[in-house]
């Protein structure tokens, strides 16, 4: 599910939630610095998490 929500300076931020059926542990993902939460380990890694009831919530922070 695609989420957007708004940080402390009012800049809406963009989000990838994913909770699966009898969840009972979400992880957040956090990109580096140079990173955007769509690279390749964030998405491969949600994707290898999708097998396990673990909830995933990937995110984009603010380039300023």
């Amino acid at each position: 599910m695609n989420v957007t929500f708004e940080n402390k300076q009012g800049e809406k931020l963009a989000g990838v939630l994913l909770i699966p059926k009898d969840c009972k542990l979400v992880i957040l993902m956090c990109h580096g610095f140079a990173s955007d939460k769509n690279r390749s380990t964030y998405v491969g890694l949600q994707e290898r998490l999708a097998n396990h009831t673990i909830g995933r919530f990937r995110f984009e922070f603010s380039r300023h």
